[in-house]
């Protein structure tokens, strides 16, 4: 796991990002963090998930990509927080069910509307 501490003004939220792709994963933090967000990054699922086991009440939000390690694993486990009532975006070309998602493609114009109104909601 690598940590990415906000560069912006601090919003005192850590949001947990799983990207198996290092060029993603180090963009993606890196725009959080200057949006005030601390990003847990991890490559691995399983990784990931026993992080959030372990330390659930620092997250505030799980980021996944819906297809990390080419396994569909992303969008299952947000679904699966989803409906545990914990708060999952999917960053993927395809979400899960009744989790929001924001696609690849336009990801930098709605990645933050997207998780501030997941957080805040």
């Amino acid at each position: 796991m690598d940590k990415v501490e906000p560069t912006g003004s601090a919003r005192n939220q850590t949001i947990l990002y799983v990207e198996d792709r290092a060029r993603w994963r180090t963009t993606v933090a890196r725009h959080l963090s200057e949006a005030g967000y601390c990003v847990l990054l991890f490559s691995k699922m399983s990784e990931a998930q026993e992080y959030y086991a372990e330390h659930e009440s620092e997250i505030t939000l799980a980021l996944c990509d819906g297809s990390v390690n080419k396994t569909g694993d992303g969008r299952k486990w947000a679904a699966a927080l989803h409906k545990a009532g914990k708060k999952s975006v999917v960053l993927s070309s395809e979400g899960a069910e009744g989790v929001p998602f924001v696609s690849k493609g336009y990801w930098s114009k709605e990645l933050l509307p997207t998780l501030e109104q997941v957080i805040g909601g």
